[in-house]
């Protein structure tokens, strides 16, 4: 069974990063823009992801569990997601990758758009 909502819901979010664009003022996952109406320039929405039986998904990065990630591609049903860590206050994508199949996610939590700086 495929999760079209999710894996739709991913696609947008995935393609706002690509394209980094701010023209709209809706305030939630599916805004088509990244950021507030502002001159600052964001290119990732961060999101937590959760698991069918309700818990939050994470990923060991250097001995630490990670449970945020930013959206890098999406292929049929599967997710291929970059860990962000927090380094001093400022989110950085790690230089791993992980590939979830979608049907697997129950929901996804968006959270403030960002800039970050080693993609």
């Amino acid at each position: 069974m495929t999760n079209n909502c999710i894996t739709n819901l991913l696609k947008l979010i995935c393609l706002l990063q690509n394209n980094s664009i701010i023209n709209s003022c809706k305030k939630n996952c599916t805004k088509p823009y990244l950021g507030s109406i502002s001159n600052t320039l964001y290119n990732t929405r961060p999101i937590n992801i959760y698991n069918k039986n309700g818990s939050l998904f994470t990923t060991n990065y250097n001995g630490s569990n990670i449970s945020l990630f930013r959206i890098k591609e999406i292929k049929n049903n599967c997710a291929i997601l970059t860990p962000l860590i927090n380094n001093e206050g400022t989110l950085e994508a790690t230089t791993n990758n992980i590939n979830i199949n979608t049907n697997c996610i129950c929901a996804i939590r968006c959270l403030n758009d960002v800039y970050i700086n080693n993609l």
